[in-house]
């Protein structure tokens, strides 16, 4: 969790977090880093939505430019007059679907209604405020939208140390995630409210990590009746000693009996593998595997 809030709070690249992970003594390559981040953040902004503040009633609503594997993608972002993210999509389209899709998004996000929408002068968001938010005022001016715009600055100035988005997806959650942080550094959350400024993001990741936790550990199924669980380790059990003796080759000698074939072998009923590989006699397999089993005359 340290390398995900390194990666999403510094202006680090995935090599810069493998080398400070390396420099205390934890070894892991730089595709592991973005695995971790594009695991990991999702869990974390999803699990700090309930220490959310409600966002203002004035949100200020842009696009900027990214490019994704060499292709210019639009980034829809909406704040508030207080600067706190209240959204944001990745599209391929700049649109009145796209522009849709967004303020679907973010109504359902942060379910708040504003009472007025600050944009630039696109032709598409009239249509689409009149649809889903009618009660807003639209407000379209020149300079009244600078806050956002200012905004962008400090994404653009986030990516540059990349070496590029590579899909759609891996875009928006990365993007995502910087919104998150960007948040969560300037106090809109209910986290870590007792803390200094300079220590708030690690105690409140730390507070989430917690929280995400069982999410992140191997699910099994625990609803099977103790039987059913007995039958299907018994199969795994069996399935891994067949990949066992087909994988085993062991010639004839004169000292020792031939292997029986795989049609002529006993059912095998005992569990542990290293049993049949050393031929004890108490081992079902042990009358044709032992080594001390002489050769019939």
């Amino acid at each position: 969790m340290v390398a995900v809030r390194w990666y999403l709070r510094f202006n680090l690249s995935y090599r810069d977090v493998d080398e400070l992970l390396v420099e205390r003594g934890v070894e892991v390559d730089d595709v592991t880093v973005y695995r971790w981040v594009q695991r990991f953040t999702p869990l974390l902004a999803d699990a700090a939505r309930f220490c959310r503040h409600s966002p203002g009633n004035r949100w200020h609503v842009d696009e900027t430019y990214v490019k994704v594997n060499g292709v210019w993608r639009y980034v829809y972002r909406a704040v508030d007059q207080y600067g706190q993210v209240i959204d944001v999509l990745v599209s391929a389209r700049r649109d009145a679907d796209a522009a849709r899709r967004f303020f679907r998004r973010a109504l359902s996000t942060v379910k708040v209604t504003p009472a007025e929408v600050v944009t630039d002068a696109a032709a598409v968001y009239p249509g689409v405020l009149d649809e889903l938010v009618p009660q807003a005022r639209h407000h379209v001016e020149q300079y009244a939208n600078n806050p956002i715009e200012a905004d962008h600055s400090q994404l653009k100035h986030r990516l540059r140390p990349m070496r590029g988005l590579r899909t759609d997806k891996t875009a928006q959650v990365i993007i995502a995630g910087y919104a998150f942080m960007q948040n969560l550094r300037h106090g809109h959350y209910e986290l870590a409210i007792d803390t200094p400024p300079t220590t708030r993001v690690a105690a409140a990741c730390t507070e989430l990590a917690q929280a995400i936790w069982p999410q992140t550990q191997p699910r099994f199924n625990t609803s099977a009746d103790p039987i059913t669980q007995r039958r299907r380790r018994t199969s795994r059990e069996r399935r891994c000693q067949r990949r066992v003796w087909s994988s085993i080759s062991v010639p004839d000698s004169p000292g020792r009996a031939p292997i029986a074939s795989s049609a002529a072998r006993p059912p095998v009923l005992s569990s542990p593998t290293s049993r049949l590989l050393r031929g004890r006699p108490d081992s079902p397999a042990g009358s044709w595997f032992s080594p001390c089993t002489p050769r019939a005359s």
